[in-house]
């Protein structure tokens, strides 16, 4: 699952590279602009009962603007079908952070997260 969530976070980074707002990787630190937007997008499937959560948002050196969930195209008809999270960010503090995320259900805290993904930024 992880390779696969990397291809697709490399395709979104691709399709986005002439926009103003900056696609961080899993597999490498990005640069950012203080005050600039940027974005991570994940792989879900919120019909499992599973859903990426922001687990370190206290001390994070961003803040969200915004989360969007896109079923996958050729999918969209489909009862249950996956699709992309989107999270939408703007950096406010200069210095290296990451933007943990855990991919669990939010109402089972005995069961340990399915999938985590940590993304790697500077701010300047």
């Amino acid at each position: 699952m992880k390779r696969l969530t990397l291809f697709l976070c490399s395709i979104m980074l691709a399709a986005v590279a002439c926009s103003s707002t900056k696609e961080l990787s899993t597999t490498s630190t990005e640069t950012v602009k203080s005050g600039k937007k940027f974005t991570l997008s994940m792989k879900s499937n919120p019909s499992t009962g599973y859903r990426w959560v922001w687990a370190n948002k206290a001390e994070a050196a961003a803040d969200s603007v915004s989360y969007e969930f896109a079923a996958d195209e050729n999918k969209s008809k489909m009862m249950g079908a996956g699709g992309t999270d989107t999270w939408t960010f703007k950096a406010k503090a200069e210095g290296a952070d990451s933007l943990v995320f855990l991919y669990v259900r939010p109402w089972d805290k005995e069961t340990a997260p399915a999938d985590s993904m940590v993304f790697h930024f500077k701010v300047k």
